[in-house]
C-alpha cells in the first residue's frame, strides 16, 4: 500500500506537490481569519517610551498570576492579570502593590510575565485606571534593561529646575513687507 503512495507521489512530480501546497495556504488562511495577531509599532528608545509612550513606568517583582475572561473587539478572549510589588517607581503614580493586565501570550501581544521575576514594565492607564502592558512596549526582565534602568534612574536624580541652551528666533508675517 505503502508503495502505490509512493509511486503515485512519484508520478504526480511538482504539479501536484504545488496544487497539495496551494489547497493546504488556502485552508490554513480561511481557518485562521477569525483570530487575532499581534502587530506592533516601533518600540522607541527608553526616552521615546517613558515621555511618550507610557503612563508608568517601574520596577517591580512578579508575585501573583490570574486569569481573567474578557471581550476583545466582540471576541470572548482571556487576559492574564499580574500582581506586582513596585520595588523602584519611576513615571506616574505607582503604589506598593498594582494589578497589570496583560494578553494570555501568543497572537495577542501579552508579555510573558514568570513568577518571581524582576521586571522593568512599561504601562499604559486605561480609562478605568488599570495598568495594561504588552510585548509592544519596553517592558523587560531587569537583567536585561541596564540601559534603560541608567537612563531612568539619571532622569529620576535630576532636580526640578534646568536650563536650556540656545538661539531663539521669532518669524512673524508682514504683509506690507518687500524683498529689496
Amino acid at each position: 500500500m505503502l508503495r502505490i503512495a509512493l509511486i503515485q507521489s512519484c508520478t504526480t512530480g511538482w504539479r501536484g506537490f504545488f496544487s497539495r501546497l496551494v489547497t493546504l495556504m488556502a485552508l490554513g488562511t480561511l481557518l485562521s481569519s477569525s483570530g487575532f495577531a499581534c502587530s506592533c509599532l516601533r518600540i522607541g528608545p527608553a526616552c521615546e517610551a517613558t515621555w511618550l509612550q507610557a503612563d508608568a513606568v517601574f520596577v517591580g517583582r512578579v508575585y501573583w498570576t490570574d486569569w481573567r475572561p474578557t471581550k476583545d473587539h466582540g471576541i470572548s478572549t482571556v487576559h492574564r492579570i499580574v500582581t506586582v510589588k513596585t520595588l523602584e517607581p519611576f513615571v506616574g503614580n505607582v503604589p506598593g502593590w498594582v494589578s497589570v493586565e496583560t494578553g494570555s501570550g501568543g497572537g495577542d501581544c501579552g508579555y510573558e510575565f514568570g513568577l518571581g521575576g524582576k521586571y522593568l514594565i512599561y504601562a499604559h492607564r486605561e480609562k478605568d485606571g488599570s495598568l495594561t502592558t504588552s510585548i509592544c512596549t519596553r517592558t523587560q526582565k531587569v537583567s536585561d534593561a541596564a540601559a534603560d534602568l541608567a537612563y531612568l534612574r539619571t532622569i529620576k536624580n535630576l532636580p526640578d529646575t534646568g536650563r536650556l541652551y540656545g538661539t531663539v528666533n521669532q518669524y512673524t508675517f508682514d504683509p506690507k513687507f518687500s524683498a529689496r
